[in-house]
């Protein structure tokens, strides 16, 4: 796909505030800046206010008749502001759905499409019985106007493997519809490393959840170029000073704007931080005798026994790295099944590492797979080291030698056994979301197929 200005798309992110606002006017304001404006496609977030929100709640999605219904509802709302429109919601069920409706389609174009959500969230996709014949229909991409796109719904861009088999499918542009009040830093790491993995635009809006927590940085807008540039939008109804958090602004980001440069990634020189626990020690200089010491169980995957517990290590080579198929299919290899108390470890090693390359893209790439596997990852070259391991509340920490050594805590390397089991917020929490092991097989059926 080119960028030039004849075939660019223009994409508009609404950044949707609190209910009360919507249904006070700000809705109807908003959708008004959008039919005066030159955009294509109006992305709204997870739980987005649209006219029908309380119809797409009574409806159940998996209903065929009740699905075309919806599409149509939705295809009035595209005809009403002119432009093709993804919304997100949840159906009585709960189950999370993404729906792209365009009224101008051409012959060729994408009318209407879903995507049900797949993480942290009460209905998965991964609990349809047929989800392989879902799937190859979810993920094949949209296309309108020369270009192929992709929808994620929330968390999902957390996971590298539904982005990817979007990626895999050769999309030009993912959009992300995510709820809101998430942490700033991995909602621009997590995102980021989608548009580079893939090699296309990738945009995510959010909305509703305006909390007061300090923690997190509440709601906002990105958008990144296919080398992982963040991208300016030009803010339409109002003034944020660059902050991408103006509530109810319609954010436009334009494909034509890729100059196609690469920049400094802002965590390529995260200080260090030793574990503070640290019961699994790696020579700096012996990785890869460490990696020989452990028994293969197929080819770049040894296992060792190490303190009660079997040591996974995922040998990938160079940049490999950047396709996340790569790692997942030694991750999630069947020959593990078997083994009880897993931990993990990804070994990526390159004869020489460019300095310019790390700092720009490798760098990013190894830190979102620490964070997305919760697991350690080591990266050994012939002119650097460098090891990172994920935080308690699944960060990305680096990890110095101490004495010529990494010392790594077993504890935060549960890999897929960490994420692939009951989740649930305690009393205070607002919703109760999961990530279920039994939603694992159908994870698993989608990696093989890449």
């Amino acid at each position: 796909m080119t960028n030039d200005a004849k075939n660019s798309v223009k994409i508009g992110l609404y950044l949707q505030g609190k209910p009360e606002v919507c249904l006070g006017g700000g809705f109807d304001r908003a959708m008004t800046t959008v039919r005066e404006s030159d955009i294509d496609i109006l992305v709204l977030p997870e739980f987005s206010h649209v006219p029908f929100e309380e119809d797409f709640h009574k409806a159940d999605l998996l209903d065929e008749k009740q699905l075309e219904d919806m599409y149509g509802r939705a295809l009035e709302f595209s005809r009403d502001i002119g432009r093709a429109v993804v919304i997100c919601n949840n159906d009585r069920k709960g189950m999370i759905v993404c729906i792209w409706a365009n009224a101008f389609a051409r012959d060729g174009e994408t009318r209407c499409k879903n995507y049900i959500k797949h993480t942290m969230t009460g209905w998965s996709a991964c609990q349809l019985t047929d989800y392989p014949s879902y799937a190859e229909e979810a993920f094949a991409p949209i296309l309108y106007k020369g270009h192929k796109i992709g929808m994620t719904a929330c968390y999902d861009c957390n996971h590298a493997m539904f982005s990817r088999k979007y990626g895999l499918n050769g999309v030009d542009i993912i959009v992300n519809c995510t709820g809101g009040d998430v942490e700033k830093d991995k909602w621009y790491k997590y995102n980021k490393a989608r548009a580079i993995e893939n090699s296309c635009f990738n945009f995510v809006t959010m909305g509703h959840m305006w909390k007061k927590n300090t923690k997190r940085s509440g709601n906002f807008v990105f958008g990144f170029t296919p080398a992982g540039k963040e991208m300016t939008p030009v803010l339409l109804n109002g003034s944020d000073g660059g902050k991408r958090n103006f509530p109810d602004g319609i954010y436009v980001y334009d494909t034509a704007d890729d100059d196609g440069t690469v920049e400094m990634d802002p965590s390529a020189r995260q200080e260090e931080n030793p574990s503070k626990d640290r019961d699994l020690s790696v020579a700096a200089g012996g990785v890869m005798d460490f990696f020989m010491q452990g028994r293969e169980v197929k080819e770049n995957l040894h296992v060792l026994p190490v303190d009660g517990v079997n040591l996974v290590m995922c040998l990938v080579e160079g940049d490999a790295i950047m396709k996340p198929e790569s790692v997942l299919k030694l991750l999630y290899a069947r020959e593990l099944a078997a083994l009880p108390e897993k931990k993990y470890l990804i070994i990526n090693r390159w004869d020489r590492v460019d300095m310019d390359f790390y700092e720009k893209q490798l760098s990013l790439i190894l830190k979102v797979h620490t964070m997305q596997n919760f697991c350690a990852v080591i990266l050994t070259s012939g002119n650097m080291t460098k090891c990172f391991q994920t935080s308690d509340c699944r960060n990305a920490q680096v990890v110095p030698a101490v004495g010529g050594t990494f010392g790594l805590a077993l504890g935060r390397m549960g890999g897929p056994e960490t994420i692939w089991r009951y989740h649930k917020y305690d009393v205070k929490g607002t919703l109760e979301t999961y990530m279920k092991k039994a939603w694992r097989t159908n994870v698993e059926w989608l990696i093989e197929s890449m």
